[in-house]
């Protein structure tokens, strides 16, 4: 054998060995991977042939009392496209006809025209098998018989989109009753957790669990049976049950809403109306509302201070253009929307004014520094010190402050009924700086009451330290210290129910979607504050307030005897805008029904009502609005009327509903069914009754009723007239002429009820001059305008404050 054909032999022996090293190399590597690491690259293999989608939970509803549904889950879709499928599908076509094109004109022509530019941009990701076009879109959207959804579904199906068009079904937060509310339930972010009010405080018990589901898919995103497809379902939130009434919660927020826009008030009303024996909170309102349905869209309120912020501060582009851009329209933007969210009675601190002289009161009788409150022998002089006629004085450590009104002599209980600040400020000096700190707490002022929801504010208190005789006499009339709403109320409410301080609530049960309890809340007693003598002492006080014409008179409800008391406060040291504090003001009441056995405690604020709408006083921009409300709550919460004898002969009568009747029925059967009624003015040539005016439910003045039928809603349109101006006359000359105009009547006011003949019209609902439908309802105010729950003027701040 030659020299060169050992060398070739020894080559390929190396060779060999090379190869077959590297043969058992693979083949090692190979049972690594199928034996130690075959789980890690099943992994993987699993990962890039299946997607994991999300199985949403059904986020629990929200009921209120009465098991009215609040907030529920709505079905909704999300659009995804698949852009490594369609592409696909378009390398597949034998025609000129472009996939991405006929995918993204179905889409547009459904959901608008800005979504064909989506649709052809996310299709450039042709290595994803999804991509998100629209989340959210309702089952219903859409107009006519076909929804959206059922528009997208008949598109996919004739174009045989299967796998490249995905409706993915989800949810969204709906609320049946819009704005109702709003700042009470709250609502959810765009990851369905909640942000705000109830929605917030229970979202662990509300939110649930999502579940998942891993789907396998081939290369082109086609599903395909795969053994390690799996589906872990999600666990649905539970259903929570509030203590809100929706009725009681309709006729809160209105009442909100018509002093809002009555008073121009420029920084919000809100209310609170809680059951007395609980601490339940039946509703809770700030106005303006905003749509829980569309929140991120501030109402017109704030949209017009954003324009006018805008135009202060000219934050225009080159264009003309708002900017929207700018850093200090971003932060005005949100800070709007902050405001617009918050809750205020919850949230914000105000001075409460001449309404914490109940508790001041409660402190006083409680102390024994007064024994009789109508002890004649035990007396309070308010007389001018200083020789102005304007109101009373009293010297406190060589500070003079002063009261709205001349009182001279006067028992306890008629100090209160009057308002009178130099009553309050002896009561204050009595009770004494240990006390009345001591007592201030145990009514629960310096503490969070521990509502279940979010972002309760603090009170302003001075410390014990700071306290000093200035700052006690004006504490105890209600000013230069600040309190929440909730505070306030929760501390007022242990008067009326007899002495007993309740943590308020909103949510008393939530239950799973099998029926089981899973959360329960009494009422919890906190501890008791007064006597139930001193209770029920002040009850029949603050009653004759309102029936003795004292400043709680403009609460008064014919057969219902409300107990309230108005207040009026200066908004010291709050400077904003370029008006002083001082000329700010806070009109607001507290006031409970029936006084004998009260079901409802109510408040009521009107923040910073505007001069140029009229008075601002609490008894003019606080107590009708309380009067609208109680009114209407207390027939809902069965509260029998007992009527006075003076109030029986001025009773008003509640309009009969005639739409839908045939002129020839009404002819035949009017007299019939309604003797004491003048037979009715048709209007029209109709067979059938279209519209009244009155509509009806309207009450209106008994033996008064101007009722006007009409065959056509044109015709009632056409049928109009001037409302005259019958400010000043009295009652029965302003009811007359109105009459002969052809318009009803509706009243408002005690002095009405108390003496029809000297009653005079304060007030008129519809300006003079406006043209009217004949038949329509004019409410005549016969409300007294005063300064009876002012605080009057005095410029003393007290310093040395603490958070409580």
């Amino acid at each position: 054998m030659s020299v060169g054909t050992n060398k070739t032999l020894k080559r390929s022996a190396v060779v060999g060995m090379i190869i077959t090293a590297l043969f058992l190399v693979l083949v090692l590597r190979i049972l690594v991977i199928q034996t130690f690491k075959y789980d890690v690259y099943q992994s993987k293999v699993i990962n890039q042939m299946t997607t994991e989608l999300t199985v949403k939970a059904k986020r629990g509803n929200i009921y209120d009392r009465n098991g009215n549904i609040l907030a529920t889950d709505m079905t909704a879709y999300n659009l995804i496209i698949s852009p490594k499928a369609i592409q696909y599908a378009g390398s597949l076509r034998t025609d000129d006809l472009d996939q991405v094109s006929l995918v993204a004109e179905g889409i547009s022509e459904m959901l608008g025209e800005e979504y064909y530019d989506s649709v052809v941009e996310n299709s450039k990701h042709t290595t994803k098998l999804y991509r998100s076009i629209k989340k959210n879109i309702p089952d219903d959207s859409g107009e006519g018989d076909d929804s959206v959804i059922d528009k997208l579904n008949k598109f996919i199906a004739e174009n045989e989109l299967y796998n490249q068009v995905y409706l993915e079904q989800t949810s969204i937060r709906y609320y049946p009753y819009g704005s109702l509310g709003s700042h009470i339930i709250g609502f959810c972010g765009a990851d369905g957790n909640g942000l705000y009010g109830i929605e917030r405080s229970y979202n662990h018990i509300l939110a649930g669990t999502d579940g998942k589901k891993v789907t396998a898919r081939d290369a082109h995103g086609n599903e395909m049976v795969y053994d390690y497809e799996s589906y872990i379902a999600a666990v649905d939130g539970c259903d929570v049950y509030t203590t809100i009434d929706v009725e009681i919660q309709k006729a809160l927020d209105e009442q909100c809403y018509q002093s809002l826009i009555n008073t121009g008030a420029r920084n919000r009303t809100c209310g609170i109306v809680m059951e007395p024996d609980t601490g339940a909170i039946l509703a809770m309102s700030t106005a303006p509302a905003f749509d829980l349905n569309d929140p991120f869209v501030l109402v017109d309120y704030y949209q017009e201070k954003l324009d006018d912020y805008v135009k202060k501060n000219n934050l225009y582009t080159e264009n003309g253009e708002v900017d929207t851009d700018s850093e200090l329209y971003d932060a005005k933007r949100r800070a709007l929307f902050a405001e617009m969210w918050q809750n205020k009675p919850i949230s914000d601190a105000y001075i409460p004014g001449s309404t914490f002289k109940i508790i001041t009161s409660a402190m006083a009788l409680d102390d024994k520094v007064v024994t009789d409150p109508y002890a004649t022998d035990s007396r309070f002089t308010c007389v001018s010190l200083d020789g102005t006629k304007l109101g009373g004085s009293r010297e406190a450590a060589g500070v003079l402050m002063h009261c709205h009104s001349l009182h001279n002599s006067q028992c306890f209980a008629e100090g209160l009924m009057n308002s009178c600040n130099v009553t309050f400020i002896s009561l204050g000096l009595g009770i004494g700086k240990d006390s009345f700190y001591s007592s201030f707490d145990k009514f629960g002022y310096l503490d969070k009451t521990g509502i279940d929801l979010p972002d309760e504010g603090r009170s302003i208190m001075h410390t014990y330290e700071g306290l000093g005789t200035v700052e006690l006499a004006t504490s105890a009339f209600g000013q230069n210290f600040k309190i929440t709403g909730i505070q306030h109320i929760t501390a007022v409410n242990a008067v009326v129910n007899g002495g007993t301080l309740y943590k308020p609530f909103t949510v008393f049960r939530a239950v799973d979607k099998n029926g089981n309890t899973v959360f329960e809340q009494d009422p919890t007693v906190v501890r008791q504050v007064a006597s139930k003598e001193v209770c029920e002492t002040l009850r029949v006080i603050l009653e004759e307030c309102v029936s003795g014409g004292y400043g709680g008179k403009n609460c008064y409800v014919p057969g219902y005897r409300v107990a309230a008391k108005t207040g009026t406060s200066e908004k010291v040291g709050d400077d904003r805008d370029g008006i002083l504090g001082k000329d700010l003001r806070i009109g607001s009441v507290m006031a409970f029904a029936p006084s004998e056995a009260p079901v409802a405690t109510a408040f009521f604020m009107c923040d910073e009502p505007d001069p140029k709408f009229g008075s601002t006083y609490g008894s003019t921009v606080a107590a009708p609005y309380m009067q609208s409300l109680m009114e209407e709550i207390l027939p809902y919460m069965s509260v029998d009327p007992i009527y006075t004898e003076s109030e029986k002969d001025n009773l008003m009568v509640k309009v009969p509903n005639f739409e839908g009747w045939s002129i020839e029925y009404l002819q035949k059967h009017f007299a019939e069914y309604y003797p004491d009624v003048d037979f009715p003015t048709i209007v029209g040539t109709g067979k059938y009754i279209a519209s009244q005016q009155p509509a009806a439910g309207t009450y209106v003045v008994d033996g008064k009723l101007n009722l006007h039928l009409y065959t056509s809603l044109s015709e009632e349109r056409a049928n109009t007239a001037k409302v005259p101006d019958v400010k000043g006359k009295t009652a029965a000359a302003a009811i007359q002429i109105l009459i002969n105009r052809g318009f009803n009547v509706t009243v408002s006011g005690k002095s009405y009820y108390e003496d029809v003949t000297a009653a005079v019209v304060t007030g008129q609902s519809v300006a003079p001059d406006t043209e009217l439908i004949k038949g329509s309802t004019v409410e005549l105010y016969f409300d007294t305008f005063d300064s009876d729950d002012a605080n009057g003027w005095w410029t003393h701040e007290g310093d040395d404050k603490v958070y409580g």
